[in-house]
């Protein structure tokens, strides 16, 4: 097992904060709200980690989201394991659980689980892994690595992800996108199956959140079709995002940080590049490849039958593999242990955009983690509040967040 980072002691108020200190940490902030206020322009203007530190009375947690590995997660079909990756790196860094030939079959997508109790334990922090053979989601814990529960079963598990409404959303094939509670208990197809116009057969399902001019929209891949769909949030359809003459077997779709679409076409060998609109911009020719994830450092770890390899961000140009391929593993599809649906860094309120707005609910998630929780149940404070990408919410976000907000 990989060593995980724990909890440091947290000294948090059981209190309603003093007047004095919330005028402390009121000048910690004025600096920049002056700047932002202001339109000043001074880039040394720095909120300093100590002042803020010694106005908030905090230490400040150091884990993001629990015990889960900081990690990219990737099932592999041959060891029937979930292999790790470093999400700046590529590296490999180890397995969350060694091969379970007991309970999987052909692991095919992993993502963030809920939290399950089994017996008299509850478990925090879980995994959650789609078996394409046995037809079901079954969960494990991210910490001990112990087989917990089968939470879903008769289900065509494709591609994994999780609506802003916190409804798992299951790529579930001829049966179309459903969505499921927390607790596996099935709600609704979210997208209805439609053999002429598609999803004939869904085998991903990318959410948006701020697309669709805010409203939010759903990319499916259709390996029948070979086509990508646009719907609503609500699963109505809009548009056709993409469909290129070469599309001969489209499975994950993933987003870049700056809105870009990839989409991996096994068959056609290649993982494409879009604009956030569908304009097709380019292509890394792959051998057979599944899975891909962009890397903090802006190049793309792609999982193929050559392997995990790491790609460069902007020519395509193979740099490094990480992981040799068949027979040693075949990787499906990639995810990162940290964030359920894709998010704006420093966007602590959740709107879209960093700005003034941000400062108050970015002390609150360094301060007060439940209050956070509590006050922006929708917003993943381990995606947004861990600026600086380390895996952990603590002072060391503070600078990185100014940057943000000073367009640094």
């Amino acid at each position: 097992m990989v060593p995980r980072p724990k909890f440091q002691t947290v000294q948090r108020r059981t209190a309603e904060p003093s007047r004095a200190r919330k005028q402390a940490v009121f000048v910690a902030t004025a600096p920049l709200r002056s700047r932002l206020g202001n339109g000043f322009g001074i880039s040394s203007t720095r909120i300093s980690r100590a002042l803020l530190g010694m106005a908030l009375g905090v230490v400040f947690p150091i884990s993001a989201a629990g015990d889960l590995p900081h990690a990219v997660a990737v099932a592999d079909d041959v060891a029937d394991r979930v292999m790790l990756f470093d999400p700046h790196t590529g590296s490999y860094i180890g397995d969350l659980f060694p091969g379970d030939d007991q309970n999987l079959a052909a692991p095919f997508d992993v993502e963030i689980g809920p939290k399950i109790k089994v017996g008299q334990t509850t478990y925090n922090d879980t995994v959650l892994v789609g078996d394409l053979r046995n037809q079901r989601i079954v969960a494990y814990d991210g910490v001990g690595a112990a087989f917990l529960k089968e939470l879903i079963s008769d289900v065509t598990v494709r591609g994994l992800a999780y609506a802003p409404d916190g409804r798992l959303l299951v790529a579930a094939g001829y049966a179309g996108v459903r969505a499921y509670e927390s607790n596996g208990t099935f709600v609704e197809t979210r997208v209805a199956p439609d053999v002429m116009e598609g999803p004939y057969n869904a085998w991903d399902v990318l959410v948006r959140p701020f697309a669709n001019d805010g409203q939010g929209d759903l990319l499916v891949s259709d390996t029948t079709l070979d086509i990508i769909l646009r719907f609503d949030l609500t699963g109505q359809r809009l548009d056709t995002f993409a469909k290129l003459p070469s599309f001969t077997f489209v499975e994950q779709l993933a987003a870049r940080e700056n809105g870009d679409i990839l989409a991996v076409d096994v068959f056609g060998g290649a993982v494409h590049e879009f604009t956030s609109g569908g304009t097709w911009l380019r292509k890394i020719m792959v051998t057979r490849p599944r899975g891909v994830f962009e890397l903090f450092n802006g190049n793309l770890l792609i999982a193929s039958e050559a392997g995990v390899q790491e790609f460069d961000g902007n020519d395509g140009t193979l740099i490094e593999t990480e992981m040799a391929g068949f027979p040693q593993s075949a990787p499906r599809y990639l995810r990162y242990l940290r964030c359920r649906t894709p998010a704006v860094r420093g966007d602590l309120n959740g709107d879209a955009v960093v700005n003034s707005f941000d400062i108050d609910p970015f002390v609150l998630a360094l301060s007060d983690p439940d209050a956070f929780a509590q006050q922006y149940p929708l917003v993943e404070r381990g995606c947004v509040a861990d600026v600086n990408r380390d895996g952990k919410v603590d002072a060391y976000d503070i600078d990185p967040f100014v940057d943000l907000l000073i367009g640094e």
